[in-house]
């Protein structure tokens, strides 16, 4: 960049974010001594990652970031994620305008199964990094050397979302980059710990609450309370003395003992409904978003 390499071009391509971030910003951040412990260098990568990408978008260039895959499987689901390690994740998921997915898909044509490679941008529960602010619809991407290869990322995906950005308000586009980093906080909320992860529930509700415009409160409330549900949690106004507190209300998955050890426990007391059916407890009726008014 200093050398003014890059000034015939219009677009950077990052390849890969991992390796700026992981390794050469990691060893860089260290090499100059910015922090003194480990723990700290991720600051300075974070403050590396950030400048890096303003001097670009100073030089005009659109910079389009790779980025390889990590998984895991969860209730019968194959989640994906970015990557990409600390801060710099983060700081890229508010940056970008799109955030994308390729796979592979099998199509039925002619009573043939033909495997095409799709990009979608559609954040799903199994994408919830993915960010379509453009609108865009899945894509599928031509071969490499077919001659609608030439100007394809150009053409189909920045200048489309270019375009489609240009065509919005400010606020639309404020709005809708509020939506995606919501749903990506919301998205983080889960755990096996029952007790961190009821404080960061009630931690995120109460943000959730003071949102606003109302509009965007109510699309954002409305997909937290879906996750609540997915992840098997919900309101209790029964609960905390009858203040209300959110629970888990997943069955509790009884120990197997044998039939001795059984013997030796005595008899079991008969559960109450709310022990043995979780669904049982009570659910509120109002709307836990609404807007309260203070009587005086």
């Amino acid at each position: 960049m200093q050398q003014g390499l890059l000034t015939p071009f219009k677009t950077a391509i990052l390849d890969t974010g991992g390796s700026i971030i992981d390794d050469y910003l990691w060893d860089y951040g260290l090499d100059i001594k910015y922090t003194k412990n480990l723990m700290q260098n991720w600051g300075t990568v974070k403050d590396l990652f950030k400048k890096f990408v303003s001097k670009i978008r100073l030089t005009g260039l659109d910079l389009v970031v790779i980025s390889h895959e990590k998984s895991k499987d969860k209730n019968d689901e194959t989640i994906y994620d970015l990557d990409i390690s600390g801060g710099g994740k983060q700081l890229l998921l508010r940056q970008a305008d799109q955030i994308g997915f390729i796979s592979k898909r099998d199509y039925k044509e002619g009573g043939k199964v033909i495997t095409k490679t799709i990009l979608t941008f559609w954040p799903t529960s199994t994408l919830p990094f993915c960010k379509n602010v453009a609108g865009l619809e899945d894509i599928v991407l031509p071969d490499c050397k077919s001659p609608e290869w030439e100007g394809f990322l150009d053409r189909e995906v920045i200048q489309k979302t270019k375009d489609a950005i240009a065509s919005m308000s400010e606020d639309q586009v404020t709005a809708l980059n509020m939506i995606a980093e919501w749903r990506l906080t919301i998205d983080a909320l889960d755990g096996d710990d029952d007790t961190i992860l009821a404080k960061e529930i009630t931690e995120t509700y109460a943000e959730v609450a003071k949102l606003t415009p109302e509009h965007l409160k109510k699309q954002i409330s409305a997909y937290f309370l879906v996750h609540l549900k997915k992840i098997g949690w919900k309101w209790d106004k029964t609960a905390n003395e009858n203040k209300g507190a959110f629970v888990n209300t997943k069955p509790v998955v009884a120990e197997t003992k044998p039939v001795e050890q059984l013997k030796a426990d005595g008899p079991v007391n008969t559960p109450t409904e709310s022990e043995s059916n979780p669904a049982a407890l009570t659910e509120p009726k109002e709307d836990l978003f609404a807007p309260t008014t203070e009587t005086k």
